[in-house]
């Protein structure tokens, strides 16, 4: 045998090839573990904007459960927040979280901005009994970021007769 033929050793062919499979294998773990990086940064942003909207929608609520049933004669606001009388010496003021805007949800129309004295008598006589039914908040892009609808529980002023199509007034 010829000394050539029993050396075990690599060529260099051989060893640039071993080189080169190594280094696209690492290149292609290493692009998978950015993609799952990336994927779970868009997770922590999505679950961060979700946090910011329910606590966005729990600030506005705490803010108006003392001020329910709020009838809109008494109401007037715009896109930061409402002020309502309140039956205290200044009226009452709801703000906006910062970053959104407000639309308001009455009689089934919605209204970027609502002032009850600003409107016509006949538009006044038409919503002079109805409660604000909701509030939608926008976030800064536009979109919805939550509604909030407003539940209002407590008993009626007279109990409406379906047969005469008249209201009852409880007996004193």
């Amino acid at each position: 045998m010829s000394e050539r033929e029993t050396d075990q050793g690599f060529t260099l062919t051989e060893t640039l090839i071993a080189l080169l499979l190594i280094s696209l294998s690492l290149a292609g773990v290493l692009q998978v573990a950015r993609l799952v990086a990336r994927g779970q940064d868009r997770v922590t942003v999505i679950r961060d904007l979700g946090r910011e909207q329910r606590n966005a929608e729990t600030d506005l609520r705490r803010q108006i459960a003392p001020l329910e049933p709020l009838r809109v004669a008494h109401l007037s606001g715009d896109g930061q927040g409402f002020s309502y009388d309140c039956q205290e010496e200044a009226p009452c003021r709801v703000v906006t979280p910062t970053g959104y805007r407000l639309a308001y949800v009455i009689a089934g129309q919605e209204y970027a901005r609502w002032s009850y004295d600003s409107l016509t008598e006949e538009e006044a006589s038409e919503v002079v009994n109805e409660r604000l039914a909701g509030l939608i908040l926008y976030d800064e892009t536009g979109t919805v970021a939550t509604t909030v609808e407003l539940r209002i529980d407590h008993p009626a002023d007279c109990q409406f007769d379906m047969i005469t199509r008249q209201c009852r007034w409880p007996e004193p």
